[in-house]
């Protein structure tokens, strides 16, 4: 038995077909490699194994060279030229801007060894079938010289000529050159190598044929499909839809789900930025206060106290109290301060008319102490009245000492007659007071002229509770 009849025979029993001469084993491994394989791929466009062994048939009994669209070589070099075309188009516009001050041995070897490649895929892709409209594989090589010529012919011969290089070696062979124009022509020669970003159509087209020419409903559902997934960062494992309508079935999912899960971390986003934005305020300001210090360089118990002071008025939730109140209506704002400082006002002035306490609510102040801030200094100009709402306070009083608590008053005089205070007031504990102006005293009186007459005593103001002047 001959050597031909012998491969005739082992390819019969690999397949299972018994006729010999429909089923010859390629002649050698390079023309396996140019005949269309057995795979997934081919199998899901030939539908069977005969119709593959067909093709090989049908491709191997060419008297010409000619490379199949769907065989084992083609997939290779796509994608070794694919890799070649992603490099060029990162690295030669690096190359060109930042490292085109001299010639490196390396990237030059690495030009020429990838110029070589491309020419020679500018001439195997003359010997090379395409597919068309249904999948059918075109190895007819006028068909093919024709169709590469009017497709990507010239993208391709531009891409692939080194134009650089050519200038290089004509320019040196003509005669010598200077160090200036040798600078020169460096420059010139990186110009023209950027001609190989042309490469990115190859780029295209490589990718394209990877695809293998699917219609372009199925081509934009495969590679939107894709996108989502890695956008999302999904896998699907061994589940992956496989036809155009699970596709986009699955595609219409995985919007709506990015969307809905868009605006529910928007929601929570937005719910966390409004949630205790008084305290980030408060912390906000703490911060800002820290900054202040540091600044003046203030240092000891200072800092300590003004900190202090801070929590004391507000307590961790920042808010400004006055403009708030302003921001009320009249009716409203009385309301809230009968609610907040009504009882202090009414224990002092104990029979004073309603209306006239209304109007005294409408122009009291708030202030915060520290312990042992000294509120009254003797010899000061009395302009104040004091209420506790919280707090302990000591008035020393030509020597003798008195303890006010929450509910108590000090510093009527002020509101009596013009005079200096000659007593000594002083926090024991961080306290909250109400404060009334003469001014604004006088002023609300001014609506009253039934009160202007009568003239204002220390026992008009509510004795029992033991204010101090």
């Amino acid at each position: 038995m001959t050597n031909v009849d012998s491969a005739c025979c082992f390819s019969t029993r690999k397949v299972g077909v018994m006729d010999n001469s429909t089923n010859k084993e390629p002649r050698n491994r390079l023309s396996k490699l140019l005949l269309p394989e057995t795979s997934k791929f081919t199998l899901y466009y030939y539908r069977s194994k005969d119709e593959i062994l067909k093709e090989q048939k049908k491709t191997e009994d060419l008297n010409y060279f000619i490379i199949h669209p769907y065989s084992l070589f083609r997939r290779y070099w796509l994608w070794i030229m694919i890799l070649m075309s992603s490099t060029n188009i990162v690295f030669v516009p690096m190359v060109a801007s930042f490292f085109g001050k001299q010639i490196y041995i390396g990237w030059t070897v690495y030009n020429v060894f990838v110029d070589i490649s491309f020419i020679v895929d500018l001439c195997l892709t003359f010997r090379m079938g395409y597919h068309h409209g249904s999948m059918e594989a075109i190895l007819d090589l006028r068909k093919i010289r024709n169709h590469y010529l009017k497709t990507w012919f010239i993208p391709d011969l531009l891409a692939a000529a080194p134009v650089d290089y050519c200038v290089l070696i004509l320019s040196t062979t003509l005669g010598g050159v200077d160090p200036d124009e040798s600078r020169h022509l460096l420059k010139i020669t990186n110009v023209f190598s950027l001609l190989r970003l042309l490469r990115v159509f190859r780029l295209v087209r490589y990718v394209n044929n990877c695809l293998e020419d699917k219609p372009i409903s199925v081509q934009y559902t495969r590679a939107m499909f894709r996108s989502l997934c890695h956008m999302m960062t999904l896998n699907y494992g061994s589940g992956i839809p496989k036809g155009i309508s699970e596709q986009w079935m699955m595609i219409t999912s995985i919007t709506v789900g990015s969307v809905l899960y868009a605006l529910v971390l928007a929601k929570i986003t937005s719910l966390q930025a409004t949630f205790n934005t008084s305290q980030r305020a408060y912390e906000d300001r703490h911060n800002e206060l820290k900054v202040y210090i540091r600044h003046k360089q203030v240092g000891g118990t200072i800092v300590t106290r003004v900190f202090g002071h801070m929590e004391n008025c507000y307590q961790g939730k920042w808010f400004d109290e006055k403009a708030i109140l302003d921001e009320l209506s009249e009716p409203l704002k009385l309301a809230v301060m009968q609610h907040v400082c009504g009882d202090l006002l009414r224990n002092a002035f104990g029979n004073a008319d309603s209306l006239f306490l209304s109007k005294l609510l409408l122009v009291v102040e708030f202030e915060s102490y520290q312990m042992g801030d000294v509120i009254i200094r003797p010899g000061i100009t009395a302009d104040y009245m004091y209420f506790i709402d919280k707090g302990t306070i000591m008035v020393e009083d030509a020597g003798v000492q008195h303890t006010l608590i929450d509910g108590d008053f000090f510093g009527e005089i002020a509101l009596v007659k013009f005079s200096k205070h000659y007593i000594k007031v002083w926090n024991l504990s961080p306290s909250r007071l109400v404060c009334l102006s003469c001014q604004a005293y006088h002023t609300v009186l001014q609506d009253f002229p039934e009160l202007q007459g009568k003239q204002l005593s220390r026992r008009s103001l509510a004795p029992q509770r033991g204010g101090r002047t």
